[in-house]
């Protein structure tokens, strides 16, 4: 006699994996809500609420701002840019107009989305995010756009599971599917 062992999984977006880790066991483990923000590669985002994700009602409430959000200022468009070697890109004076301006780019999005939601803070990941230099002009450029003045104040923070949010959450995505399903 054959057993089958059938074993639910899930597929996830890497930045809602983070944002689901980030709400359990990082900066908004506390929170009523939160903005996740991933910068690396690509830039995308999730909203969190009382511990969870929202995917919108066709999974795609990932996108910050529109496409050409991406396409001028993730990572992929600084290494076309400045190079391979961002980090030692952003240390050279020539290319501070180029950081200043992918910075400012996905800080103001991130901002009008802040003014839409009122989350309680953002989250900021990803390897760019990561970077301290983009990290404070991300920051200085959300808090610019901010309309309300006790909102412009929300907590900016740098990701409290670093590197490894998306495959915590990944973890925990796939935990909470088997725990559904069983």
């Amino acid at each position: 006699m054959c057993r089958v062992w059938v074993i639910p999984c899930a597929v996830e977006s890497d930045v809602r994996c983070a944002a689901l880790a980030e709400s359990r066991f990082g900066v908004g483990a506390n929170l009523e809500s939160f903005r996740y923000v991933g910068i690396g590669t690509g830039v995308a985002c999730a909203f969190v609420r009382r511990g969870e994700v929202h995917r919108g009602t066709r999974g795609n409430a990932i996108i910050l701002g529109t496409a050409s959000v991406e396409q001028r200022s993730a990572g992929r468009a600084l290494n076309r840019q400045l190079g391979p070697d961002l980090e030692s890109a952003f240390g050279d004076v020539r290319n501070a107009d180029a950081v200043d301006s992918a910075a400012t780019d996905i800080g103001e999005s991130i901002g009008i989305v802040v003014n839409a939601l009122d989350p309680g803070a953002v989250v900021i990941g990803g390897g760019l995010g990561m970077n301290a230099e983009f990290f404070d002009r991300v920051g200085h450029a959300i808090r610019r756009v901010i309309y309300a003045d006790d909102t412009r104040r929300l907590p900016i923070e740098m990701t409290a599971l670093r590197g490894n949010a998306g495959v915590i959450g990944a973890a925990l995505a796939g935990w909470d599917r088997l725990v559904a399903e069983y």
